[in-house]
């Protein structure tokens, strides 16, 4: 009776030392996304000029960045996730999650909002945030 007791508050302990990492992983994670997300923010309008000369194309990019920045938040907490899960030894879980969001909803709707509704650079880039933030 004493090893199953030790046992089950050695698990609860390691249940809570677990959710305790996991959470403290996602805080940092969002920490990093907003720290990404107001640096592309900032310099939205200077970003592309590091790149090109090009007039057109800077005014494209500038157009397109805060969609960008937004979905650094998304993609921060999607890495902490699957760190997180090939931590445990849960890869496959990740590896389904990742091809149902991208093949089934991001490229979806990236291809739509992208060429039919025709918004060009922002529908594409639309997709993929929609598919890491589900």
């Amino acid at each position: 009776m004493t090893h199953w007791l030790q046992s089950s508050l050695v698990f609860a302990w390691e249940c809570q030392a677990n959710v305790c990492f996991w959470f403290q992983a996602l805080v940092a994670g969002c920490l990093v996304g907003l720290f990404n997300m107001t640096l592309l923010r900032t310099f939205s309008h200077k970003l592309p000029y590091l790149f090109t000369k090009d007039e057109e194309v800077a005014a494209i990019v500038t157009k397109t960045l805060p969609l960008c920045a937004l979905m650094q938040m998304f993609d921060s907490l999607a890495a902490i996730s699957h760190g997180v899960l090939r931590g445990i030894g849960r890869q496959g879980i990740g590896g389904y999650t990742n091809l149902g969001s991208y093949y089934l909803i991001a490229l979806p709707i990236s291809f739509s909002t992208g060429w039919y509704l025709d918004w060009k650079l922002e529908g594409l880039w639309t997709g993929v945030t929609v598919g890491l933030a589900v």
